[in-house]
C-alpha cells in the first residue's frame, strides 16, 4: 500500500486530496489545524507547521508523497500582512523540505504554488515555461517556494514538483469569486462586484485538481519541474456572475466597480500540456462543477436558516 502525508488536511484542498488517495487505496495521514471528517484518514494529526514534531511523523510514517496544501490563500492579506504571508508560505516550506531531507529523503514532496506567480501574463494560454512576473507578496512568496523545492532537488535529490493551481473551486470552498458571488445573490439588494466583469480565470474543480494531484503524485518525473493545474478553458468574471444569478436569484441585478483589485491579473488561461503527458483529463465542465458547487450552498444556506430557526 503506498502512503501519503497531506498537510493542511483540514482545508479546502487537502481534504479533497485525502479524499481521492483514500477512494484509491492508499494510506493517508493528516496533518492541520483541523479534521475534515468527509476523508478517511489512516492517522490524523492536529499539528500546525511548522513544528518540529514532524521530523519524529516523517520519521514513524516514511510517505512514499507528502502532499504540502498548507500556505497563504489570500492576496489581499499578503499586502496588509507580508510577514504572516512569507512565514506562511517559504519559512514553513523550508523547514519542511529541511526535515524530509533529514529523515525520509526518498518521500516525494508535492507542492502547491498558484497561478500568481505569473501576475499579467503577455500572451494565452500560460505555459510553465513564460515568465513569472508576480504582482503580489502572495505572488512572490509563491514563486520563493518553488525556487526552494528546486534547491532541494537540484542540491540534495529531494524529489520535488511544483504544481500551479489556477482558481479551484466546489464544495467547501467559503471564499473567493463562486462564494462571493453566491453569497451577494442571495443576501443583498444587488451584486456588485470589483473590476469590470471582463477579467476571466481558469476555473478546476476541486475533483478534478485532487485527481491531478494524484496522477502527478504517480507519474511525475519530481526533479523540480512545475504544472499548471487548470481546465484550459477562459471563463470571464461576468459570464461566472450571470450563470450563478441566473441559478440562485433570477432577475437580481448584477454590477461591477469598474475598479481592478490590487494584485489581480487581467486574465488567465493555461496551458495544460504537462497533464496531458501524464495521461490526464479534466473529468468535469465548468458548469456541471458550477452545479454541484451551487447544489452545496443551497444545502449550507437551509442548514443555517434551520439552525437558526430552531
Amino acid at each position: 500500500m503506498r502512503s501519503a502525508i497531506v498537510t493542511g488536511a483540514g482545508g479546502f484542498l487537502g481534504s479533497a486530496v485525502g479524499r481521492c488517495f483514500s477512494r484509491q487505496k492508499w494510506s493517508v495521514i493528516g496533518l492541520g489545524s483541523s479534521v475534515d471528517t468527509t476523508a478517511s484518514w489512516d492517522a490524523f494529526y492536529p499539528l500546525m507547521l511548522p513544528n518540529p514534531r514532524l521530523t519524529e511523523l516523517l520519521s514513524i510514517h516514511q510517505p512514499d508523497v507528502l502532499i504540502h496544501c498548507v500556505g497563504s490563500a489570500s492576496v489581499p492579506s499578503s499586502f496588509t500582512a507580508p510577514d504572516r504571508d512569507f512565514v506562511a508560505s517559504p519559512v514553513v516550506l523550508q523547514e519542511l523540505l529541511e526535515q524530509v531531507r533529514r529523515v525520509s529523503p526518498r518521500s516525494r514532496v508535492i507542492f502547491l504554488s498558484s497561478a500568481a506567480v505569473y501576475g499579467s501574463p503577455r500572451q494565452l494560454p500560460i505555459s510553465e515555461q513564460d515568465e513569472l512576473n508576480p504582482e503580489s507578496p502572495y505572488g512572490f512568496h509563491k514563486r520563493m517556494c518553488e525556487e526552494l523545492c528546486e534547491e532541494y532537488s537540484r542540491f540534495f535529490g529531494i524529489q520535488t514538483a511544483v504544481v500551479r493551481i489556477f482558481s479551484a473551486y466546489g464544495p467547501g470552498l467559503r471564499r473567493q469569486v463562486v462564494w462571493d458571488v453566491c453569497e451577494k445573490a442571495l443576501r443583498e439588494s444587488e451584486v456588485l462586484l470589483q473590476g469590470t466583469g471582463e477579467e476571466s480565470r481558469d476555473f478546476v474543480y476541486v475533483d478534478d485538481a485532487a485527481a491531478a494531484l494524484l496522477r502527478i503524485a504517480m507519474q511525475a518525473e519530481c526533479v523540480g519541474e512545475a504544472y499548471n493545474l487548470a481546465s484550459g478553458i477562459e471563463t470571464n468574471i461576468e459570464e461566472l456572475a450571470n450563470l450563478i444569478v441566473s441559478r440562485l436569484a433570477p432577475g437580481k441585478r448584477i454590477r461591477f466597480s469598474g475598479q481592478k483589485p490590487q494584485g489581480m491579473p487581467q486574465r488567465w488561461r493555461a496551458d495544460i500540456s504537462s497533464l496531458h503527458k501524464l495521461d490526464f483529463q479534466n473529468m468535469y465542465s465548468f458548469e456541471a462543477g458550477l452545479d454541484k458547487t451551487l447544489a452545496w450552498y443551497q444545502q449550507e444556506v437551509a442548514e443555517i436558516c434551520r439552525r437558526q430557526s430552531a
